[in-house]
């Protein structure tokens, strides 16, 4: 992916309703949904644009760091098919972060693609 159509894609979540999703690695939604599999899969592919890191530590999953990916995080915008945004968190972040810290880094990322965005509490 180029950077015009990086930024293109930005512009697109940031004007978009979008679904978000914490979903661990191995979770059985990621064998029914072929986007958020392929998403995940994509996530791990470097390219110049992206370098995939751990949103709650910043260690990289690529370096010496040694990071291992244990949840991602997508946010899909609804009525633009194809579209997945894709972050992630490693294993030590998820076992010593307590789910508000996660709550936390994952709504920090998400105000970023979506400024001004409201979240709506999926458990009312």
């Amino acid at each position: 992916m180029n950077r015009h159509m990086r930024r293109s894609d930005m512009r697109t979540l940031r004007h978009a309703d979008l679904l978000t999703h914490c979903l661990p690695v191995g979770d059985p939604v990621f064998d029914q949904h072929k986007l958020l599999r392929d998403a995940a899969v994509g996530f791990h592919l470097p390219s110049d644009a992206h370098r995939p890191f751990c949103i709650g530590c910043r260690a990289s999953f690529l370096g010496d760091d040694g990071a291992k990916v244990a949840a991602y995080l997508f946010a899909v915008p609804v009525g633009v098919a194809g579209l997945v945004a894709t972050s992630g968190f490693c294993v030590d972040c998820m076992e010593t972060l307590s789910p508000d810290e996660v709550d936390r880094v994952a709504t920090r990322v998400l105000r970023k693609m979506a400024p001004g965005g409201k979240f709506l509490d999926p458990r009312r």
